[in-house]
């Protein structure tokens, strides 16, 4: 409450029955594994803001060791922070520490790592952090990459086929041991230093000044005057007649070699989805179409050999890629921006593909130790 400029003596805790003239309940900014609005990763980087980095250099590793109860463990996870100790890592529980300390970890310039866990999550106060993160099971939750990308993180995320599940220890549902912790913390280790080395070197090139690649930027509209635009609530592509603080704008990219990739017009990469598809994504790729509609050319935008329908007077409508052919209602109207937005557009692309290339790298990995 500190770190948002509030104190004890500004929360009230009735203990009756209490009548309240005005009652100001907002509606979530942030729901799990399903949406993140722009005014939450405002408000948890401003926060993050207000704390200082730790002054020890050493990249920090996030232990669940020292935990006494939980939903998983690894057994001999003790073993494997030794072997990262011994490899220049600070070892943290961080279930010893407050709020402000745990947010300086993630600003740590050399990097963060850990063991799978909620105490991941506290990287959403700190501006692009980055580091290396090993789960026990093979898979991970969603949560976990919507909050990278939202916050322009870059944690990757890896597992190994070595560690096994065990026994419950006393106080958790689940635990896992390593058949060999040593030799996994420093293939562990390899991988996170090779990941640092290159993320450190990239953000010493980008200092530099460098070319973006053009790209024509227009607003999408059908063919009665609405544009195509996207629900903050969970990022499905709408028709709307009217701006509105709810939706963001779709922006078009067109490239000269016919392609074009759909993304909203947010302050950072927002993850959009058309109704068809089955997972949300920074960009949607598709290609332009120009078919003859009663003699006149009208152009179109497919996506994986179907359309993008906006059905015509429907304000509020999904839109979706369903159709099988290009007619009035695949037809669209590229409206030119103007120079500012056309210049912000041209930044929202860059930085896309930016943490295109990161997806790909957290999407998933094995350490062979």
């Amino acid at each position: 409450m500190e770190l948002i400029g509030i104190s004890p003596s500004d929360l009230i805790s009735p203990t009756t029955t209490t009548l309240v003239r005005r009652l100001l309940l907002p509606e979530p900014t942030f729901q799990i594994n399903h949406f993140c609005m722009k005014e939450f990763i405002a408000f948890t980087n401003t926060i993050g803001d207000r704390v200082t980095p730790s002054t020890d250099e050493r990249p920090v590793f996030l232990t669940k060791k020292n935990l006494s109860q939980g939903v998983l463990n690894c057994v001999n996870e003790d073993e494997f922070c030794a072997r990262l100790e011994s490899r220049g890592f600070r070892i943290e529980s961080p279930e010893h520490h407050t709020l402000r300390q745990q947010i300086a970890f993630f600003h740590n310039p050399a990097g963060v790592a850990g063991m799978l866990g909620s105490n991941m999550h506290t990287s959403i106060f700190s501006r692009k952090a980055y580091g290396l993160v090993l789960h026990v099971v093979p898979y991970n939750s969603n949560s976990f990459y919507l909050l990278d990308a939202c916050n322009q993180a870059d944690f990757r995320y890896v597992t190994s086929p070595s560690i096994t599940e065990t026994e419950a220890a006393p106080g958790f549902r689940h635990s896992f041991r390593m058949e060999n912790p040593v030799q996994l913390a420093d293939a562990f280790a390899d991988a996170f230093f090779a990941q640092q080395t290159e993320i450190l070197s990239k953000r010493r090139a980008n200092r530099a000044p460098k070319q973006s690649t053009p790209m024509a930027f227009y607003a999408v509209r059908n063919e009665t005057g609405e544009f195509l635009t996207a629900r903050h609530a969970d990022g499905k592509l709408v028709v709307s007649s009217e701006a509105s603080p709810l939706l963001y704008p779709i922006i078009a990219a067109l490239g000269q070699d016919g392609k074009v990739e759909l993304f909203a017009e947010a302050p950072a990469p927002f993850p959009v989805t058309a109704s068809t598809t089955s997972h949300w994504t920074t960009s949607i790729s598709g290609r332009l179409t120009i078919e003859d509609i009663e003699g006149v050319s009208q152009p179109g935008i497919q996506h994986n050999g179907k359309w993008l329908t906006l059905p015509p007077h429907s304000d509020g409508t999904e839109a979706s890629f369903r159709a099988e052919i290009q007619l009035g209602w695949e037809c669209v109207t590229f409206v030119e921006l103007s120079l500012e937005r056309n210049q912000a557009a041209q930044r929202l692309y860059d930085q896309i593909h930016g943490h295109r290339q990161q997806a790909a790298r957290v999407s998933g990995g094995f350490l062979m130790a």
